[in-house]
């Protein structure tokens, strides 16, 4: 294949994406990206271990959250997002995320009292993730949410 007819199927493709509806199934999580900056670290008052100072935050739709975003980034006007998140903080940020997106968020359900929305919280030190706190690995779904 040689880039002339690659680049006019991927011109085909994204003209093609303009005139389709999709659903996207599956985990509607968060990524939560801490910027850690040791400059700033002093000991904690209750423990006398030296804090670790988040200096911003910033997230983004993750999993199928993220192909949802991209879909409509593409120019695909009717994206709409099945799942379920939690009614705590992550799940109005992943929410907010994909209005942005223009994703269709009506088919996303709230979770059972006490689901945890996935979110993957990415501690980021000199420029590299370290170990990740990964927020909503015990939710269970019960009979009426999952049907």
């Amino acid at each position: 294949m040689d880039f002339e007819s690659t680049t006019g199927d991927i011109a085909s493709l994204l003209t093609d994406i303009q005139r389709i509806r999709a659903g996207v199934v599956g985990d509607l999580c968060l990524d939560v990206y801490w910027d850690i900056d040791e400059s700033l670290s002093e000991p904690s008052l209750e423990t006398g271990l030296p804090t670790l100072p988040v200096r911003s935050v910033r997230s983004a739709p993750g999993g199928a959250a993220n192909v949802a975003r991209n879909l409509a980034a593409l120019g695909c006007p009717g994206v709409r997002a099945f799942g379920v998140v939690g009614s705590d903080a992550f799940g109005r940020d992943l929410r907010h995320g994909l209005h942005d997106a223009r994703v269709d968020t009506t088919s996303v359900l709230d979770g059972p009292s006490g689901w945890v929305t996935h979110a993957y919280v990415k501690p980021i030190e000199d420029r590299c993730e370290s170990r990740r706190f990964d927020l909503g690995a015990a939710n269970q779904f019960d009979e009426t949410t999952a049907d």
